[in-house]
C-alpha cells in the first residue's frame, strides 16, 4: 500500500510562495569629443561609478555615470534553483526545510536578471532575497557595456548576490493519510489474504471479508491515529457482487469505546455503499454489520470524504505522500520519477535503459519524520536492481548509509531498519547488467 494513496476520495492540500525584482533607470548627457570613459565600479546591487572625465574636444565634458544594475535576486534554496541571466546556485540540497525548507512550504524565489546597462559600466546584481532553503551563494551577473557620452564605457561586472536561509517548514499528522491509519475488526481471524488494509490500497481486485456468512454484531474497525472530519464514507464490494452488508450501521468514536451513528441502512441493497452526512469528527470509525445472509461480507475498497481540523495551509506531513517529490539521475520517457511515488502501482519509473552502476533514485518527504523502513515495489518482471545502496538524510545533503551492498528482487521490497529522523531517503544502484531497466512501481514507507 502507498502512502498516497490517500486520494481514497480523501482529498488534498499543498501550496507556493514567490519573489520580485527590482529595475533602475539609465540617465545621460552629451559632451564634446573626448577619449572612452574608463570602467565604471560594481557594488551589490548599488549604482555604478561615475565614468571618468572624457578628454576634451572643443570643451571638456564628463562621461555619463554609470547606471544602477538590475537586482539580481538569488535563491536561498535548493542547488536545483538559478537566477535568470545571472545563473546561480545556493549551497545548500533542493529547496530543503532543514538547512533548507520545501518548496510549496515556504516558497522558492528565482533570481532576477544579473545584468545592467550604464554608461561608464554599469553594476549588476544585488542582495538576493530570502529563498525557502539554507543560504545559498549566488554567482555574480556580467553586466553590460554603457555607452559613454563622447566614448564607450567598458562593461561593468555585477557582484554576487546572496540568498538568505529560509525557515523549516511547518509540520503535522495528516490523519487522513492511511499510512497512519490502524485496523482491527470481527472476526478478527484473516481469510487467506483478505488482510484489513487491502481495502486502501486502490487496488479492487484485493478485499477484507470475514470468511463466514454474515451475521449481526461483525464489523471493521479504523483508528485513524488522531481527530478527522468525515462527510462521506463509501465501501466498494465491486469485485465480490454478492458481499455486500444486507444491512450497516456507520459509527465514530473519540476512544474507541462508544460509537455514535452518522449513517445506517437496516435493510440494504447496494453493492457500493455510499453515505453522505453532515461534518462528524471522531479518532475511530467503526462500520457494524447489521444483517444476516449466506454470504460472506467483503470490503473490496473503502473510501472517505476526510480533512483534518485545524490544518493550516502549507503544513507538511512527512509520511504523507502528497508532500513527496522524486529525483533520479535518469528517465525513460514517460517514466518519470514522479510516477514512483503517484499511488498508483500501474505506473513506474524506470532508467529507460540498462541499469548502470550509479543509477539512483531520490526521495524527498518535504520535512523530517521518523520512519523505520522504506519499501519499493519493482514490479513481476526482472527490472530490478541487481545490487544497491540504501541510504538516508536530515537535510538531503548529507546522507548515512543503511545498507551498503543489497540485492532487489521482483515485487515489493522492504528495508527495514531502527526508527529514526530522515527527510530524504535514496537508492543507488552498484552494479552493471546487460539486459534489463531499472524500474520502480511504488514507494512507501513505514513510521
Amino acid at each position: 500500500m502507498s502512502t498516497r494513496t490517500l486520494v481514497l476520495s480523501l482529498g488534498g492540500l499543498f501550496f507556493l510562495a514567490c519573489s520580485t525584482p527590482e529595475r533602475a533607470h539609465l540617465g545621460g548627457k552629451t559632451g564634446g569629443a573626448g577619449n572612452p570613459g574608463g570602467a565604471g565600479a560594481a557594488a551589490a546591487g548599488s549604482t555604478g561609478a561615475a565614468g571618468s572625465t572624457g578628454l576634451a574636444g572643443a570643451g571638456n565634458t564628463t562621461g555619463i555615470a554609470g547606471d544602477n544594475g538590475a537586482a539580481g535576486t538569488v535563491t536561498g534554496a535548493a542547488g536545483d534553483n538559478s537566477g535568470t541571466a545571472g545563473a546561480a546556485t545556493g549551497a545548500a540540497g533542493d529547496n530543503s526545510g532543514t538547512a533548507g525548507a520545501a518548496t510549496g512550504a515556504a516558497g522558492s524565489n528565482t533570481g532576477a536578471a544579473g545584468s545592467a546597462t550604464g554608461a561608464a559600466g554599469a553594476g549588476a546584481a544585488g542582495a538576493g532575497v530570502a529563498g525557502a532553503g539554507a543560504a545559498g551563494a549566488g554567482a555574480a551577473g556580467a553586466g553590460a557595456a554603457g555607452a559613454g557620452a563622447a566614448g564607450a564605457g567598458a562593461a561593468g561586472a555585477g557582484a554576487a548576490g546572496s540568498g538568505a536561509a529560509g525557515a523549516a517548514p511547518t509540520l503535522y499528522n495528516n490523519w487522513c493519510a492511511p499510512v497512519h491509519w490502524t485496523f482491527s475488526a470481527n472476526p478478527a481471524a484473516i481469510n487467506a489474504m483478505d488482510f484489513m488494509q487491502n481495502v486502501v490500497d486502490n487496488n479492487i481486485a484485493s478485499r477484507w471479508s470475514t470468511g463466514a456468512n454474515q451475521v449481526p454484531g461483525q464489523y471493521f474497525q479504523i483508528d485513524f491515529g488522531g481527530t478527522v472530519s468525515l462527510t462521506q464514507v463509501v465501501l466498494d464490494a465491486t469485485n465480490n457482487a454478492g458481499d455486500y452488508p444486507r444491512g450497516y450501521d456507520i459509527g465514530l468514536s473519540a476512544l474507541g469505546t462508544t460509537f455514535t451513528s452518522v449513517a445506517m441502512n437496516a435493510a440494504n441493497a447496494n453493492i457500493i455503499v455510499t453515505e453522505n452526512f453532515a461534518a462528524a469528527q471522531g479518532r475511530y470509525l467503526r462500520v457494524t454489520q447489521k444483517g444476516t445472509v449466506n454470504n460472506w461480507w467483503s470490503i473490496d475498497e473503502l473510501r472517505l470524504m476526510c480533512t483534518v481540523p485545524g490544518y493550516m495551509a502549507g503544513q507538511v506531513d512527512p509520511l504523507d505522500g502528497k508532500s513527496w517529490k522524486a529525483t533520479a539521475n535518469r528517465s525513460g520517457a514517460g517514466d518519470t520519477p514522479d510516477k514512483a511515488i503517484d499511488g498508483n502501482a500501474t505506473t513506474r519509473w524506470s532508467t529507460g535503459g540498462t541499469m548502470a552502476a550509479g543509477d539512483f533514485l531520490t526521495v524527498d518527504m518535504g520535512g523530517v519524520g521518523m520512519i523505520s523502513g522504506v519499501s519499493y515495489n519493482f514490479g513481476g518482471a526482472v527490472d530490478f536492481p541487481v545490487a544497491y545502496k540504501f541510504e538516508l538524510s536530515t537535510d538531503c545533503a548529507a546522507y548515512t548509509t543503511i545498507v551498503a551492498n543489497g540485492a532487489g528482487a521482483a515485487g515489493v521490497n522492504k528495508i527495514p531498519f531502527a526508527r529514526q529522523n530522515a527527510r530524504c531517503f535514496r537508492m543507488t544502484q552498484t552494479a552493471t547488467t546487460g539486459t534489463t531497466y531499472w524500474s520502480v512501481y511504488e514507494v512507501s514507507v513505514t513510521p
